[in-house]
């Protein structure tokens, strides 16, 4: 069996094309993933602020990451999705890395699941994930997203149900694109606590979608309707990490 494993893991790194392009069921293709990234060091090479990871596919992008001393809180993912996220400024309290999706997001979105951007955003978040664990000598994370990093979230949520110790997706959206990277069917094979955010302005189409992503989850959920604010301001996002920072304390950290 291990000899298997082996060989299983050699071909898919060295051939990902061919191993994931014949499936585009969700679970089916994040688990080969899962074995794909078993065969890459979890640990990065750095570079003014920028981290890139061995493996096909891969590429540098921009990341901070914080290591308080001392902590009792799970430590946090965070897939950002916004203008200016080097505004972004977490709460000191616990340990978290950050990657700016949007950089990861950019590029045509093809037929070809392995060269899609979504695919991209959700290997080096898992990878990341890896580090924030490694890091913390933690078992588990929680993983906050917003946009696409929200539909990442949730795919995080499918590949390693056990190092996710909740979800908070804020406004996922889908790239045109295989079934795989589609949240509604993300949301399918999610079995971590999950909160929803929906967004005071969102457009009649992208309410809809967040719905049906909510109705698709069959784990512990909540769906959090924002207050008023004018859509993508400051005080959007602000009233939404207030929201998931109380979900949290109330459902999470009391277990």
């Amino acid at each position: 069996m291990h000899r298997i494993m082996v060989l299983l893991t050699l071909a898919l790194t060295l051939c990902p094309e061919a191993s994931f392009g014949a499936s585009s069921e969700p679970l089916a293709f994040w688990q080969k993933a899962t074995v794909q990234l078993a065969a890459i060091p979890p640990e990065p090479e750095w570079n003014n602020r920028s981290l890139s990871f061995q493996g096909p596919g891969f590429v540098p992008c921009r990341v901070r990451l914080f290591l308080p001393q001392e902590s009792s809180l799970s430590p946090v993912v965070y897939l950002l999705d916004r203008d200016k996220p080097e505004g972004f400024q977490p709460e000191g309290t616990h340990a978290w890395v950050a990657l700016d999706t949007r950089e990861l997001g950019r590029g045509s979105a093809c037929g070809d699941p392995v060269r899609h951007p979504m695919y991209r955003i959700t290997m080096i978040a898992e990878r990341s994930l890896q580090l924030l664990l490694a890091r913390t000598s933690t078992t588990g994370a929680g993983v906050v997203g917003e946009g696409a990093g929200a539909t990442a979230a949730l795919a995080l949520g499918m590949m390693v149900p056990n190092q996710c110790r909740f979800i908070c997706a804020y406004q996922p959206r889908a790239l045109p694109g295989p079934a795989c990277f589609d949240p509604t069917r993300l949301a399918q094979g999610v079995r971590t606590p999950t909160l929803v955010g929906l967004g005071a302005h969102s457009k009649a189409e992208s309410s809809e979608i967040v719905m049906r992503i909510y109705e698709q989850l069959t784990c512990d959920k909540e769906l959090a309707q924002l207050p008023k604010a004018r859509r993508g301001a400051g005080s959007e996002l602000k009233a939404w990490q207030d929201m998931w920072h109380e979900w949290v304390s109330d459902t999470i950290d009391v277990q």
